[in-house]
């Protein structure tokens, strides 16, 4: 019998991280930054934005990637993912402009 905690799950290939995404899977939060091309923003997984098109979807093992990956993608303002740690539950909508 193990007594060994349970490893959280691997995101490796697209399909497990489009999965983890779609289910806003927490044990996701910091494995990945998805970024949507039609936007040109990058998010965490667990970011409660709406969720946008598969087509339309980049998987980046991190921000910093995510920055540098053409044509160069902005940090979300909801989940802040270019901030360690980042917000776990996302700030409340704000109007802005």
């Amino acid at each position: 019998m193990s007594t060994h905690p349970p490893q959280p799950p691997q995101y490796t290939t697209p399909h497990a991280r489009w999965r983890a995404l779609a289910t806003r899977d927490p044990h996701a939060h910091t494995s990945f930054v998805y970024a949507v091309r039609s936007t040109r923003i990058y998010c965490r997984p667990t970011c409660p934005a709406r969720l946008a098109r598969r087509a339309n979807i980049d998987f980046y093992d991190s921000a910093a990637a995510a920055v540098t990956a053409l044509p160069g993608y902005r940090a979300c303002k909801r989940c802040r993912p270019d901030v360690v740690g980042g917000d776990k539950t996302g700030p409340p909508c704000e109007l802005a402009e």
